[in-house]
């Protein structure tokens, strides 16, 4: 069989393959709107909500228009679809906020070029009809559509509603894959190298296994952008440079998402350009924090509303977004080191604050014969640093003098005794050790440790952001 061919028997799987028409697994899945797409005082919307914070990062939330509902065929089969799609959030002042492009969302590899409120009628018996609905009438929002579900024909409900997404649904890309198999460059393709290897002889297929790693003291792989890669990913990241197609494999947790990004930093490192493509939305946004926390450019995730308007302004910009990119990535690097070294003054700092409560630690062990004579030294409310002046201006003053006399009585009434001279120096000593003990901030092992951990994550932010303006400066460098 023929590459062509086989894609053509993919296209009429996908074709003969059944749509999911029901987009929530339970009722309370969904929430109506109605005509106006405002979510504050709906019943159920608090659920939803929670779910949504639970799984922020999933996007599970949509935004559906236009419900088909009712039972079709002779089994009954219900039918509980909106007919456009997008993910969506829910913005506080109670209005719901599309956060992607609407898509039909029986096909969602076809965008809606309307907006939803623009649909007629005939519109909407059209998509229906395209994913095989005979719609019998077009209604008005008015009574919630998950209550029409049980009718035995199909009708649409104007309006909007909040739903979860289902992982069951999927895009029926039967017409793409139809349209792929007439081209004639297919031989090219990786597609050629997987299905048609005797179609394409040129492309070999470099299969690595993440998961074959040898831990041993010598396979100690290598380091690329500051993240230290296994022999197995360092094999992908070189292969994928060269070879026409890559297959990574492995279990969960063995680094294939780490892999991929570092391969297509290297590629953006040679000026080459790299579409990375995934299978959800989720996928798309945890390689792209990958990349993001590598050197080189900023990765553009393509459905994103806020990076596009971003992206074009950049674009706009011209050259003299290069310029600002430039002194950001400067700056970048300088306020981490600035940071790093802040965090290294105060871990010496609460070094030198143990030692210090140490050594102080130990003179009042040693001048505690002292302390017994002093009683006021071991009182809660002893004021250490006022009796530390009075001691030392005590020394400076000498034995003779009025002032020398005023301040031995101000003395007497804060220790409560009258100090001969010897004793005098070791009172002194052993208050001097009190107050700064007082001083002292907290200080411990745990608090050693916060500050440790804090100096160690501002290490490698330094050293990742010194690396990203090297190679910025390199990528310049072959510009020039």
């Amino acid at each position: 069989m023929t590459l062509a061919a086989t894609i053509e028997y993919f296209a009429e799987l996908m074709r003969s393959r059944s749509v999911p028409l029901n987009v929530v697994a339970r009722k309370r899945d969904a929430v109506w709107l109605g005509s106006e797409p405002r979510w504050r005082g709906k019943k159920g919307i608090d659920r939803l909500k929670t779910i949504d914070r639970l799984h922020r990062d999933q996007h599970l939330l949509r935004i559906g228009w236009h419900v088909v509902t009712g039972r079709q065929g002779a089994d009954g089969k219900r039918v509980f679809l909106p007919l456009v799609s997008a993910p969506c959030r829910l913005v506080a002042l109670g209005s719901v906020e599309p956060t992607g492009e609407y898509v039909e969302t029986a096909r969602p590899s076809h965008l809606s070029e309307v907006a939803p409120s623009e649909l007629s009628d005939e519109d909407l018996r059209q998509r229906a009809l395209d994913v095989g609905l005979e719609i019998e009438s077009v209604e008005l929002a008015g009574l919630d559509p998950a209550q029409r579900a049980d009718d035995d024909t199909l009708r649409v409900v104007r309006g909007a509603m909040v739903y979860l997404a289902r992982d069951a649904v999927s895009p029926t890309d039967a017409v793409i894959l139809k349209e792929v198999s007439g081209r004639e460059d297919l031989g090219d393709t990786a597609v050629a190298a997987v299905f048609s290897p005797a179609s394409s002889p040129a492309l070999e297929v470099a299969d690595v296994d993440v998961d074959d790693v040898d831990d041993s003291a010598e396979d100690v792989g290598e380091s690329y952008a500051g993240v230290r890669l296994t022999p197995a990913q360092a094999e992908v990241v070189r292969r994928a440079q060269t070879e026409p197609l890559t297959v990574v494999s492995g279990a969960p947790g063995t680094g294939k998402t780490l892999t991929i990004a570092a391969a297509a930093t290297r590629a953006a490192g040679y000026g080459r350009s790299t579409l990375l493509v995934t299978s959800t939305v989720h996928a798309a946004e945890v390689i792209g924090d990958f990349l993001r926390s590598m050197p080189g450019p900023d990765p553009v995730r393509f459905g994103d509303p806020q990076q596009r308007a971003q992206l074009a302004n950049q674009l706009l910009a011209g050259e003299d977004f290069e310029l600002v990119h430039r002194d950001e990535v400067s700056v970048r690097a300088k306020q981490a080191r600035e940071r790093r070294d802040r965090l290294a003054g105060q871990v010496v700092a609460q070094i030198e604050g143990i030692e210090d409560l140490q050594r102080s630690t130990q003179v009042m062990a040693d001048l505690s014969d002292v302390a017994s004579r002093v009683p006021a030294t071991r009182s809660p409310s002893f004021d250490a640093a006022a009796t530390l002046q009075l001691l030392d201006r005590q020394l400076g003053l000498g034995p003779k003098g009025f002032r020398a006399w005023l301040n031995r009585r101000r003395l007497r009434t804060a220790l409560g005794v009258e100090l001969d001279a010897h004793l005098l120096r070791s009172v002194r000593d052993l208050v001097a050790a009190q107050a700064s003990v007082v001083d002292l901030p907290l200080l411990g092992a745990a608090q050693l440790h916060q500050k440790w951990q804090s100096f160690l994550e501002a290490s490698k932010e330094a050293h990742r952001r010194a690396v990203e303006q090297s190679t910025f400066d390199q990528r310049e460098l072959r510009r020039r």
